[in-house]
């Protein structure tokens, strides 16, 4: 419903609400991506030799990655849901997903 209050003012009455999971996915996103660039910055600063526990770091990095990925496909099941949290959550995650495993296959070979 959309009550009107002359030219510029509207009211929008709506039952949607932004899910939990979704901000969850968002925030687990930025901190990944935050992380990652501070992960990169750490292991050019050391001329690649950073050592183990950066190899860790982003291990963890890459698994938090997977658990936003996750909280963002849940989110679409259900209704009433403002759907731009997830989506940012789920584009900022995948991205950082495909990026580790890129990361992970380079460094390998």
């Amino acid at each position: 419903m959309l009550v009107h209050y002359g030219r510029r003012r509207q009211i929008h009455f709506t039952d949607k609400s932004h899910p939990l999971m979704g901000i969850l996915s968002l925030l687990i996103g930025v901190a990944v991506w935050l992380s990652m660039i501070a992960l990169c910055l750490y292991s050019y600063a050391a001329g690649g030799s950073a050592g183990i526990v950066l190899g860790v770091l982003g291990i963890l990095t890459f698994a938090a990655a997977i658990v936003g990925f996750v909280f963002a496909v849940k989110c679409y099941k259900k209704e009433d849901i403002y759907v731009i949290t997830p989506v940012i959550g789920c584009a900022l995650n995948s991205t950082m997903i495909i990026i580790c495993v890129i990361l992970y296959v380079l460094g390998a070979v």
